[in-house]
């Protein structure tokens, strides 16, 4: 844009014009260079940084690579986390197979992983978990046991104090009957 303007012819253009046009058009170029060369780099960090999730987040649990390496029973750490436990290829063939298979030959699991698929719930993927965790997983699921008796036994003396209420109230509504009445 800013070299296809038009000028005036040199027979007009003084020399100082003339060299002010090039300073310009110097100036102006190297503000588009500068913006080139920026957004190049950061679209160089952005790709890194998706590289390096790549290859340090297992795409199906979303477990990182230190966590399984310290956590894991596997001999071949997170590499074998990825090749042989949570292999994405292995959920998309599976996900295949349920496309072509006949919905009325599926088994149990097939039939709720298929209904779980086409309303594109993805609960059934092992989100933050991996059988070779064994340890990590049994604590969890020892410490989301107590959190659940907790909250179950938080809702039963809730209920009973609710009922109570209900109760207090239901008495206090009837005597101010009675007085009105009298």
């Amino acid at each position: 844009f800013f070299l296809m303007m038009r000028r005036p012819p040199r027979s007009t253009q003084s020399r100082s014009s003339a060299a002010s046009d090039v300073y310009k058009r110097q100036i102006m170029i190297n503000i588009v260079s500068g913006i080139i060369i920026d957004t190049f780099g950061s679209l160089r960090v952005q790709e890194e940084e998706k590289d390096k999730d790549i290859r340090s987040v297992c795409f199906i649990c979303g477990l990182n690579k230190e966590k399984i390496e310290k956590d894991s029973d596997l001999s071949g750490g997170f590499g074998e986390h990825i090749k042989q436990e949570h292999n994405m290829w292995h959920y998309i063939y599976f996900i295949a197979y349920l496309e072509f298979k006949d919905s009325t030959e599926y088994t149990g699991i097939e039939s709720y992983i298929a209904e779980m698929i086409k309303e594109k719930d993805t609960s059934w993927f092992p989100l933050n978990r991996a059988m070779s965790l064994n340890q990590d997983n049994e604590n969890d699921q020892e410490q989301e046991a107590e959190l659940i008796s907790t909250f179950e036994q938080e809702i039963e003396n809730t209920k009973k104090f609710m009922k109570d209420l209900n109760l207090a109230y239901s008495s206090i509504s009837g005597q101010v009957a009675k007085e009105n009445l009298f």
